[in-house]
This record gives structure tokens, C-alpha cells and sequence, in this order.
């Protein structure tokens, strides 16, 4: 089970600037300097031990010199908002989707609280609003915004991204993040009523006042519940929209992903459909074994899924303590496995080797027609490993945006809990990288033919 890939978690961080009384629950001084500090020590000790992607994106040196200044800047007790931030600042600096924290009192305390009542949504360089948290205010959908109480959304959007944790130097993420944008637009600014200026194709300039939305309001108005896969078919056109590789959604919908796969292309052969449009966009990842029986039917040749799985400890002494599946946690004989990319790694060894080691088929009655994939910045993880199969092996064509997944991932299922503010971790503790010697990596994602 530690080797599942997990859905993404949204990492929910901002700078924080507050109108709010002091004795808010979000912004009163209510962590203490001296064991802020120390925790934050644990914060560091976790992610040098665990983290197995930690310096792919960024320089130890650079790591190192913002762990000490965001600790030599506790100078005083600190509110939750701003113990927070400078967690998932830190974070960020490691450039992995799969890195992130949250508090469950955060968010709890802000499902009541008035905030910002739109998504927003980056193309190109313009930000559009993208969904609303009140059927009032639909009409503006589409909207081109430039300003929210006198600050320009670049700068509003500068603020964020520094929190963000975004694989690489990937950018198309930002708008699966902004799904979000109430929440950090909160913390830069906790006003009840937003001034917003909107910007039309002839540049003409819109001004409004909005009124302010519950976030937990929003959050149920705005969320869209979807099957984990889906089929459709028109005229000479099958659909298939895979929405997740993750088991759990399967079987809670009781889905079989075999079965539901085998017949969907026994159907786009029953109708001699040679065009198939499989849209993954904005999904998160999941199980790599519904990945790989997912492209066993586009494969026209034997293929090879993971090359290696890497972690980069050797003990991990007390620190495994700090997890919340400790047991789980496992110190390794260095003998039996190959030191690549500085992570002790296990790979194909025997007959006994993992599946995913071992050379995969392609399905006899696969289907070898005109393929279009549909891509965003939400496809991640296990879906980055499929992108990548396909790009490897000239199947298909790709549309949308430069997904944030790629031909390795960092996770391993494991969650950590600092000890004193109760703040909750997302650490990678495995590396699980494709097979695909010639794969030509690009730090943006894997981008696609036709934007």
C-alpha cells in the first residue's frame, strides 16, 4: 500500500495581511516563539531525512539559507496564519506537488468567514473569472479581472505563487490551485466587500463591488462530483474521461477498472470507431496498475512501466515517529538495492520483481486509430506517468496546457504530524521513476502538440 500514488493534495498557504481583532482565533498570538522554533527544527529534520525529490529543483545552498532566515524571523509568538505560512514557504521551495501541510483548525474556523466569491483562472496572461460561488453573480463568469481592492491580480498572484507548491518550474498548476483562490485571497486581504475592476476586448475598464461569500459556501457551490471514469459516443467519436487512477474512487463506486476498460474498447471496436478523444485533465493521479491497463490498449509494443523505486534514507531513526503510520516506516540492508540518483533504489532483480518492473504487453485487439488526449495543469502524478508512455512511445496527440506531472514522481503515502501546532505533512518518502532512457525531460511538464 506505501507505494499507491495518492490523490493530489491542494496546498492551501498565502502571505497573510489582516484586518481582523487580534483575538481572532486565525490571527491571535497563539504559538509560542521558543516551540515554534523548535518545531520548526522538526519541519527541517523531516524533509533532509525523507524527502527523496528534495534538491531536484532546488539547490541545497538556496534550501538551507531559507530555512534560516524564515527562522531567524520567529522573533516573537506567532499567530496560526503566520506559522503557517512560513511552513508551506519553505515547502514550496522544493518545487514538489506531493509536499505540502495543512490545519484542520484553519480550516474548520474558515468555512464561516466572508471571502473573495470567485475562482479565477490564468490564460495567458490574462486572469478570468472562472466560477462562482453565488448564482448571482454567474453572469460575470468569463470575466476578464485586473484589480481586487486596488491591488493589481499580478501582484496578488506574485504574492501566492511563492507559496505554492508547484512541481518544477511548471506554471499551468496555478489555475488547478486557484479552484482555491478564495482561500488565499483571504489572507492578504479579510475585507467583507471587494472593489474589482473587469477589463473587456476593446480595453474598456468595469468597475464593482461585490459582496463577500462563506468560504464553506462557496467551497459546496462551487465543487462538481464526478464518476472516477466516464464513456461517451458520437457519431464516429468515443469519449473517454478518466477523472482518476485512484482505487479507492473505484471501489467506492463499486467499478471494476478492468472490466469498465475492456468494454468501452470492445464497444469503439463493435462500432469501428477510429477516432477516440481521452480526456484526462485535472486528473490528480492514483494507482499505476490503472495507468498502465489504461494504455495497454493505445501500446502497439511491449513496454516497460517503473524503472526504479528510490528513497533516500538509510535509518530513519526517531524521526519516523513524527509520521502517522510509523509502523510502516521501514530502515533498509543498503546490500539489496542500487544507489542511483543518490536514492538507495529498488529495481528489477529476479523473477520475484515487482510488476511494474517487469516488461509489459500490449492488449492483441488494441486500438489503433486517430487518439487525442486532453491535458491541464491538473494532471499529475500517476497521470504524469501515463502522459509520458504515450510521449514516449509517439502515440496520439496531446491538447490543453503542460501538465504538471511527468515520467517520475515523488510520494510514497506517508503523512507526518509536527508535534506542537498539530500542522499535518505531506512528505515524500519514495522516488518512482518511468523507464524511458530517451524521455526528454522538460522541468515545465510534459507540454502539449497543440496548446
Amino acid at each position: 500500500m506505501k507505494y499507491l500514488f495518492p490523490l493530489l493534495f491542494i496546498t492551501f498557504a498565502s502571505l497573510g495581511q489582516n484586518n481582523q481583532p487580534t483575538n481572532n482565533i486565525l490571527f491571535g498570538q497563539t504559538l509560542k516563539k521558543d516551540s515554534v522554533i523548535k518545531e520548526f527544527s522538526i519541519l527541517y529534520g523531516l524533509l533532509n531525512t525523507f524527502h527523496p525529490g528534495q534538491f531536484m529543483h532546488c539547490d541545497k545552498i538556496i534550501f538551507d539559507r531559507c530555512y534560516d532566515s524564515l527562522s531567524k524571523s520567529i522573533r516573537a509568538d506567532l499567530s496560526v496564519p503566520e506559522y503557517y505560512c512560513k511552513t508551506t514557504f519553505l515547502i514550496s521551495k522544493i518545487k514538489d506537488g506531493h509536499t505540502w501541510a495543512g490545519n484542520s483548525e484553519f480550516r474548520e474556523a474558515l468555512k464561516t468567514r466572508l471571502v473573495f466569491p470567485f475562482s479565477i483562472y490564468k490564460i495567458n496572461d490574462n486572469f478570468i473569472l472562472s466560477k462562482a460561488g453565488s448564482k448571482d453573480y454567474d453572469y460575470l463568469i468569463g470575466k476578464t479581472i485586473s484589480k481586487i481592492n486596488g491591488k493589481t491580480i499580478n501582484e496578488l498572484v506574485s504574492n501566492i505563487k511563492s507559496y505554492l507548491s508547484i512541481e518544477g518550474t511548471n506554471e499551468t498548476a496555478i489555475n488547478n490551485s486557484f479552484q482555491l483562490f478564495p482561500f488565499y485571497y483571504f489572507l492578504i486581504d479579510t475585507s467583507q466587500t471587494f472593489k474589482i475592476s473587469l477589463i473587456d476586448s476593446l480595453d474598456d475598464v468595469q468597475e464593482l463591488t461585490l459582496k463577500g461569500i462563506e468560504y464553506g459556501t462557496y467551497k459546496s457551490n462551487t465543487r462538481k462530483i464526478v464518476e472516477p471514469i466516464e464513456q461517451s459516443f458520437k457519431e464516429n467519436i468515443a469519449i473517454l474521461t478518466v477523472n482518476t487512477f485512484n482505487f479507492s474512487d473505484y471501489e467506492y463506486k463499486k467499478i471494476n477498472y478492468k472490466v469498465y476498460i475492456d468494454n468501452f474498447f470492445k464497444q469503439v471496436s463493435k462500432m469501428k470507431i477510429n477516432n477516440l478523444i481521452i480526456d484526462v485533465r485535472t486528473n490528480s493521479g492514483g494507482a499505476p496498475e490503472i495507468s498502465s491497463y489504461l494504455f495497454s490498449y493505445l501500446a502497439n509494443k511491449p513496454y516497460f512501466y517503473f524503472e526504479y523505486v528510490g528513497i533516500k534514507y538509510k535509518k530513519a531513526g526517531a524521526w519516523k515517529y513524527f509520521s502517522t503510520d510509523p509502523q510502516d516506516i521501514y530502515d533498509i540492508d543498503t546490500t539489496k538495492f542500487k544507489y542511483i540518483n543518490n536514492l538507495y533504489c529498488e529495481t528489477q532483480t529476479d523473477k520475484n520483481a515487482r510488476w511494474w518492473f517487469k516488461q509489459q504487453n500490449c492488449k492483441k485487439k488494441n486500438y489503433q486509430g486517430n487518439l487525442v488526449v486532453l491535458i491541464n495543469g491538473g494532471c499529475f502524478s500517476t497521470t504524469g506517468h501515463f502522459l509520458a508512455l504515450l510521449r514516449d512511445n509517439h502515440i496520439g496527440k496531446l491538447y490543453g496546457e503542460c501538465s504538471q506531472g511527468s515520467f517520475y514522481s515523488n510520494d510514497g503515502g506517508h503523512s507526518f504530524q509536527l508535534p506542537y501546532s498539530k500542522t499535518l505533512l505531506g512528505i515524500p518518502t519514495a522516488q518512482f521513476k518511468m523507464r524511458m532512457p530517451n524521455f526528454s525531460y522538460d522541468s515545465k511538464g510534459i507540454c502539449p502538440d497543440i496548446e
